[in-house]
């Protein structure tokens, strides 16, 4: 059954007991009811916006995203094409195989978010092939709407651009750290829109437990 952990200071539960046996009393299905299929979603590495997904945490800015467009080194024709957009790749797999028996790798671990090129297509050097975004290098600030909420590793986050509601992702807390008012977290990515998160976007932030 999917649920929010809803985490509040002891002091706060004991002095406003009646409203959290009242927000307790809902069935999950009330208190989601949009979240239903996004558990799905981000096993098979897609991901779409919604409208509500979660506690709120806050608003805040991208630091770091590694998003780049992934190009060929030569020039040929493609024999083979071995990814499709949204799918989380290793670093080492083949992406791409040309007919000169040469190939297009993952340079690490990550998610491509758009594919480019389509099996017998020629291709000159320099030529993009997918939009590639690393899982590992992504960091975000954000000042918290309530202080009290306790984000434990692994939990699920979806961030979402301010500006371009379809442009956000999910991913898992690695680490998270306070400076005075500001949270820094270190995320590993779940999943990404085709138009991947770069540093400096302005993003709301919400909890996600499943």
């Amino acid at each position: 059954m999917l649920y929010f952990k809803k985490v509040v200071l002891a002091l706060l539960a004991v002095s406003t007991g009646a409203d959290t046996d009242l927000m307790t009393s809902k069935s999950d299905s009330q208190l989601l009811p949009e979240i239903a299929g996004l558990e799905s979603d981000v096993r098979r590495g897609s991901w779409q916006a919604t409208k509500f997904v979660g506690a709120s945490l806050g608003k805040g800015t991208v630091l770091s995203s590694r998003s780049y467009m992934l190009l060929t080194s030569t020039r040929g024709r493609i024999n083979g094409v071995f990814f499709q957009a949204g799918q989380q790749v290793r670093k080492g797999d083949i992406l791409v195989k040309f007919a000169d028996q040469s190939f297009l790798v993952a340079p690490a671990n990550g998610i491509v978010t758009q594919r480019l090129v389509e099996t017998g297509e020629y291709l000159q050097s320099e030529v993009p092939v997918a939009a590639f975004v690393e899982l590992s290098s992504f960091r975000l600030q954000l000042v918290l709407n309530d202080r009290s909420l306790a984000l434990r590793p692994e939990q699920l986050v979806q961030v979402q651009s301010r500006e371009q509601p379809n442009q956000g992702l999910t991913a898992a807390v690695v680490a998270s750290t306070f400076e005075g008012d500001v949270l820094t977290l270190d995320l590993r990515l779940r999943t990404s829109s085709s138009e991947p998160l770069k540093a400096g976007t302005s993003v709301h932030v919400h909890a996600l437990q499943f």
